[in-house]
């Protein structure tokens, strides 16, 4: 708002030991376990997260948006994936200036998508992601 910073809340959930899942979310789901991370020492892993949002916070206000969506462009694993956003299938192409995800459908038109569960189909375990909230 103008130069003034308007309040950040972040949500993060992380299945840290989980190995088996419902039958219901299990094609969808993981944990940091499965990924391999089995002696990971949570305070540690909370405290890193914590550190790492919080320079990320420092370095928005100080530097602005642009610097935010920088980073995220860098680190963008979606870019360029065929994903399905709802009922539409298409191409992720980046995340706009109000970091809404961008998919490319089959007709070209560039959708922002504010809120959904994000699939990414013929993976091993077809991955789901959530945008927004």
């Amino acid at each position: 708002r103008g130069a003034e910073v308007p309040d950040i809340i972040v949500g993060i959930g992380m299945n840290v030991a989980t190995r088996v899942f419902p039958q219901e979310v299990d094609q969808a789901a993981t944990s940091l376990a499965l990924l391999g991370a089995e002696s990971l020492d949570r305070e540690e892993w909370v405290a890193a997260v914590a550190h790492h949002l919080g320079e990320r916070l420092t370095d928005f206000v100080e530097q602005g948006p642009e610097s935010t969506l920088r980073e995220l462009e860098r680190r963008d694993w979606l870019a360029g994936r065929t994903v399905q956003v709802g009922d539409m299938m298409g191409v992720a192409v980046g995340i706009d200036e109000y970091g809404q995800l961008e998919v490319r459908d089959d007709m070209g038109a560039v959708h922002a998508v504010v809120s959904d569960e994000v699939i990414v189909p013929g993976r091993s375990r077809t991955e789901r992601h959530e945008v927004g909230s």
